[in-house]
């Protein structure tokens, strides 16, 4: 599927999902190993959400993007920092 910028992926339902490689010894899998910061950027669109359903998660040292009661929640995690943002969707 074209998506906005090159291919996007298709996702037809609520159990399906990707997963990648084990990142825990990179840096998005623990933040505390980008040590010049890193930068994502992702264009979703949703046509039907769930609560606590998880949209994005690179393990418990890294980033998660969560949807729930809704809005999207975005946690940071290195070492004992945690930076969170909420946006109500």
């Amino acid at each position: 599927m074209e998506g906005k910028i090159g291919q996007a992926l298709l996702f037809a339902d609520v159990d399906q999902f990707l997963l990648g490689d084990d990142a825990s010894a990179r840096c998005l899998g623990d933040l505390q190993r980008c040590r010049h910061g890193f930068t994502l950027s992702m264009w979703i669109r949703f046509t039907a959400l769930q609560n606590r359903a998880p949209v994005f998660d690179t393990g418990y040292k890294g980033l998660t993007v969560v949807y729930d009661d809704d809005q999207l929640t975005v946690t940071a995690t290195a070492g004992q920092r945690h930076w969170t943002v909420s946006y109500f969707y």
